[in-house]
C-alpha cells in the first residue's frame, strides 16, 4: 500500500464502530424485561437443529435460558475437564448473570491451564 492509501485507511477504532453498527442492524433491539419472545432464528443452529434447550419462567420476573447444540452437549458429557464461569457485568440488563461452561477438547490448552 502506498502512503496515501495508508493515510485514508480507517483506524481499528473506526472499523470496530462500523462493524458494531452493522451488527446492531442485523440483531433485534434488546427487550426491556425478561418477558419477550425469542425469534426462531435464535432457537436453532445454522443447520436448523435445536439450540434453545430451556426457556423457563422460574418465578415472577425471573427466567432461565439455556442454549447448547446436541454436539456441544455430547462434548460436555464426555469431557473429563469442565470449567464453569459466571459473570454479572456482561449480562444484559434484564438478566442478573450469564453462566458459561467450557471443556478441554483434544487436550488443547492442557499444558497452559
Amino acid at each position: 500500500m502506498n502512503s496515501v492509501a495508508v493515510a485514508i485507511f480507517p483506524t481499528m477504532h473506526e472499523m470496530y464502530h462500523v462493524a458494531a453498527k452493522n451488527r446492531r442492524k442485523m440483531v433485534p433491539s434488546s427487550p426491556e424485561s425478561c418477558l419477550f419472545d425469542i425469534p426462531n432464528k435464535f432457537k436453532l443452529t445454522i443447520e436448523k437443529k435445536r439450540f434453545l434447550l430451556i426457556d423457563e419462567a422460574l418465578v415472577r420476573r425471573e427466567r432461565l435460558l439455556l442454549f447448547a447444540s446436541d454436539t456441544q452437549l455430547d462434548l460436555l458429557f464426555n469431557a473429563s475437564i469442565i470449567y464453569m464461569d459466571g459473570t454479572f457485568k456482561k449480562a444484559p440488563s434484564q438478566f442478573n448473570q450469564i453462566c458459561i461452561i467450557h471443556i478441554v477438547h483434544f487436550d488443547i490448552c492442557k499444558q497452559d491451564c
